[in-house]
């Protein structure tokens, strides 16, 4: 389902809202890397999961089919589908388990928060589990939540709205995709069927994440090479190196 412009600049200002309220809990927590993460607990953190899986869920809605028939032969609408349901109708177009971003912390790493997602349960991404349990018992639930599963879902929203045509063609004016001197209308050819190859070449950047528009089989930090993307200058400056 194509995206109005304006819908699309609701989602960007509701992404960059998001990030601008977690970046003071970044500043004020001892967040050095990924294992720092697991271990800050703060009820302050649960607002950002629940809003950023609360629009994840709005947007994988919208762009599933009115009908589809699940694999025990049930037929059912939009309304009513769920997590299982959008990983069979949307991961083959979107490819979203093999998207893998760059947390900019101090000490970064590579982040895949769609790694485990499945069409069948039980539903192995924790950071969405949490999202439907607090749901129903914020309380409880709330004493699970960690910043890493809050940085989890904030990195899915951003990796769907990357993946997503008609959502990427507006990059530019929000900045996540800098043009390096390069003419727009050019990088937008192809697009919005599918990620163009000029625009498969570079990277989207948030203040806390660098995804490429292409699908990258990095492991490790060593597999990156900043050099292969055309607008790396931000990623070279932070990893420190070219290759």
């Amino acid at each position: 389902m194509p995206f109005e412009e304006k819908d699309v600049i609701q989602l960007y200002e509701w992404y960059n809202n998001l990030e601008f309220r977690l970046q003071p809990i970044l500043e004020v927590m001892p967040v050095v890397d990924r294992e720092s993460l697991t271990k800050i607990i703060s009820p302050r953190i649960v607002p950002f999961l629940m809003e950023s899986c609360s629009i994840l869920d709005s947007i994988m809605r919208l762009i599933v089919p009115e009908r589809m028939t699940r694999p025990n032969g049930k037929t059912i609408t939009w309304r009513g589908a769920n997590i299982f349901d959008y990983c069979r109708e949307i991961n083959p177009l979107l490819a979203l388990k093999k998207t893998k971003s760059i947390v900019m912390i101090p000490m970064p790493f590579i982040i895949s928060p769609f790694k485990d997602w499945t069409t069948t349960g039980p539903n192995k991404m924790q950071w969405w589990k949490l999202y439907n349990s607090l749901k129903h018992d914020r309380l409880r639930w709330s004493k699970k939540l960690t910043l890493l599963h809050a940085i989890e879902s904030l990195c899915a929203l951003h990796q769907l709205m990357v993946r997503i045509p008609h959502i990427i063609a507006m990059s530019f004016r929000f900045n996540w995709v800098e043009l390096s001197g390069y003419n727009p209308e050019v990088l937008l050819e192809g697009l919005p069927n599918e990620i163009s190859p000029q625009l498969s070449t570079f990277l989207s950047y948030t203040k806390l994440f660098c995804t490429p528009l292409s699908i990258q089989k990095w492991e490790t930090l060593a597999d990156i090479h900043p050099v292969s993307f055309k607008n790396s200058s931000r990623l070279l400056h932070f990893l420190g190196r070219m290759m």
